[in-house]
């Protein structure tokens, strides 16, 4: 901030962000990773913006598989704030790979893929998962 260099923050605060993910302070990482997107979205950065929503998908995807360890359940059951929090996990993915279609990047396509895949494994939603893995 102090030199001036959007982009350099705009990165930095993505790495804090993925950082307090790992730590498990959620809500603090989406933040970080929302002021990576907006700082990204600013400057016309369409990587970073790709990279913010992809990071945005990954802490929602962290939290709610937290949560669901965390709280007792029948099989095939799901609390509704897991639910939630995965469902916004995946509207992140899909917005990264709606971006990265358009960049063309096809390891980006990849990864938002398999992670909707696993996104939606989690939920319950088997036949959508197979076909996000197979994409």
């Amino acid at each position: 901030r102090t030199i001036g260099d959007r982009i350099g923050e705009a990165k930095a605060s993505g790495n804090l962000g993925n950082t307090l993910k790992i730590l498990g302070q959620f809500d603090e990482a989406v933040v970080c990773c929302q002021r990576h997107l907006d700082i990204s979205r600013e400057q016309g950065d369409k990587v970073g913006e790709a990279r913010a929503l992809y990071n945005i998908g990954n802490v929602y995807h962290a939290k709610g598989k937290h949560l669901s360890w965390n709280t007792a359940q029948d099989p095939g059951y799901l609390p509704q704030e897991v639910k939630d929090t995965l469902q916004k996990a995946s509207e992140y993915y899909e917005r990264n790979l709606s971006l990265v279609k358009e960049l063309g990047d096809r390891a980006a396509q990849g990864r938002a893929y398999g992670n909707l895949g696993n996104t939606q494994y989690l939920l319950g939603n088997f036949s959508e998962a197979i076909a996000f893995h197979k994409e």
